[in-house]
């Protein structure tokens, strides 16, 4: 039964932090837009498009239901102290999750505005144009 919570608990923090792992992999040259010519870069793009996209969305999506569902076990189920407990345990564990999810994409956005992070390439340098 441990062993279930900590595949459970791994797997949870795996697609909190996809974003984060995502937005390392990403860039935007060159272009994969040619249907006929995938390499594994692009492939790569694809699936970082598809976790950052509509699976992240789902995540918060079911987090955030999980957190509502809790609050309306608490709330209709007043009278029963056992719904009350497990609609509390829904609202911590929903509240822990919400906290986590905004902390990580709180703590990419802190690095990437201080470190000066884009998915643009670096300009190459100039150098000055020698006397003829």
């Amino acid at each position: 039964m441990k062993f279930k919570k900590y595949i459970f608990t791994f797997l949870l923090l795996l697609l909190v932090s996809a974003p984060l792992v995502t937005l390392a992999l990403h860039s935007t040259i060159p272009p994969c837009d040619d249907p006929n010519k995938k390499t594994l870069r692009c492939l790569i793009l694809d699936v970082t498009d598809l976790i950052t996209g509509p699976i992240v969305t789902l995540v918060w999506a079911l987090v955030f239901a999980a957190f509502l569902y809790g609050v309306a076990l608490y709330v209709m189920r007043g009278g029963d102290a056992a719904k009350r407990k497990e609609g509390v345990k829904f609202m911590i564990y929903g509240g822990i999750a919400l906290f986590v999810m905004v902390s990580i994409w709180g703590i990419v956005k802190i690095f990437t505005a201080t470190f000066n992070l884009s998915n643009l390439p670096p300009e190459p340098p100039s150098f000055p144009e020698l006397p003829e």
